[in-house]
């Protein structure tokens, strides 16, 4: 094919597309099938694009050569999208079973005269810090031989400890015997929060906060401190919608149940509130709604948008007391006015990496055998073995 043809053929299929009507294909995108699963009467709950196009036959073979191109690049972008997808998302997992979160610890500020003893005092309390997480590493049957290569990170800013640990181990073993052990009822005295002063645990506030800085809570009493995995970047963010959906239904009233391997919300009996459903080939997520639990579908779905929104938008800066400096009316109409620092990497829609569809499911009459179905069907498409694209284009 001429290059010099292309974009006139690319007009002639846009004035194709555009003179169809809405009911009929128009050849560009495969035709959506549409089934029923007992749901609403009236509003289809589930779509699926069929794999082979419906060219339309009156299209001369110009046309239909410059759409099986398209459609043939498409699909190899498509393969390379998911591959690299499943690529980031294995990563972030690996990297996120050699994390451990410890949090609890108690606040202390730095009063040093000069930066120089602040900085010491930000040393004391880091290393106080890790010397508590090794001591509890030993209790839990790992040697010095392990824990030594261990990697600490307490910080976020400069001028105080983070109130979170993150604790990178050499192999993920390290982590599960750190956590079967903290997990025991029997060794909960052993997270109580002790203070080293070098490398001695100190039971004196007034030696402690000499060391460390004031502290800065209302209460000087040993903690309980939190150990717990790391969740990777791609769970997190998978995990947006049922994070979102726990705080609407809470709103409605609803008792609730939440399954973040599944991530669905359920009633005590059991019952199925909301299923968010992946599906990473279509680069959507389907949050199936029961009518039976659901009063308001749509104002549900609208609040849920809302909130969602929200929290994609929210900046991370709070307006609490002591939380953070409040701005000017000069410094605000300024940062108005200018672009956003990472504009020329990230997108309006970069913070979320699928669409969201809802799907109304009619549970009414038999809720059990309507989400039996739903669910089974579900989990047919995903252990559907893989099948390599080949193009029939060369015999």
């Amino acid at each position: 094919m001429a290059h010099g043809r292309a974009p006139c053929n690319l007009v002639r299929i846009l004035f194709l597309a555009m003179s169809k009507s809405k009911h009929e294909t128009t050849g560009l995108t495969p035709e959506p099938a549409s089934r029923k699963l007992r749901t609403d009467d009236d509003k289809e709950v589930e779509k699926q694009e069929e794999d082979k196009p419906d060219h339309p036959m009156h299209a001369d073979p110009m046309t239909r050569l410059v759409l099986e191109e398209l459609q043939s690049e498409m699909a190899g972008y498509k393969n390379q999208t998911a591959y690299l997808m499943a690529q980031h998302s294995d990563t972030l997992r690996e990297k996120a079973k050699r994390e451990i979160l410890v949090g609890g610890w108690s606040s202390f500020k730095p009063d040093g005269f000069s930066p120089e003893e602040q900085g010491f005092q930000l040393e004391a309390q880091a290393e106080s810090r890790e010397r508590f997480i090794k001591d509890i590493a030993k209790r839990a049957g790992l040697s010095s031989f392990y824990y030594q290569d261990w990697r600490f990170s307490h910080q976020t800013k400069g001028d105080a400890l983070s109130p979170l640990t993150v604790v990178t181990v050499t192999q993920p073993w390290q982590r599960s015997k750190l956590l079967d052990f903290t997990k025991n009822r029997l060794n909960a005295d052993m997270l109580k929060e002790r203070h080293f002063v070098k490398d001695h645990v100190e039971n004196s506030w007034e030696k402690i906060q000499k060391a460390f800085g004031p502290c800065q809570d209302k209460d000087h009493k040993a903690r309980e401190i939190r150990v717990q995995p790391q969740v990777s970047l791609w769970d997190r963010t998978t995990g947006l919608p049922l994070k979102v959906a726990m705080a609407v239904v809470e709103m409605w009233g609803i008792t609730f149940r939440h399954s973040w391997r599944d991530h669905t919300l359920t009633t005590a009996e059991g019952e199925y509130i909301l299923w968010c459903h992946y599906l990473p080939a279509a680069g959507k997520t389907v949050l199936y709604l029961s009518r039976k639990l659901i009063q308001d579908p749509e104002n549900f779905k609208e609040t849920m948008i809302d909130k969602f929104n929200e929290l994609l938008n929210y900046n991370g800066k709070s307006k609490g007391k002591g939380k953070g400096k409040s701005k000017s009316a000069a410094s605000q109409e300024s940062e108005q006015n200018s672009f956003p620092a990472n504009h020329t990497s990230h997108s309006t829609n970069a913070k979320f990496p699928f669409t969201i569809t809802f799907a109304l499911v009619a549970d009414e009459i038999d809720h059990w055998g309507t989400w039996k179905e739903l669910w089974n069907r579900a989990l047919t498409n995903a252990n559907t073995p893989y099948q390599i694209h080949v193009l029939s284009e060369d015999f």
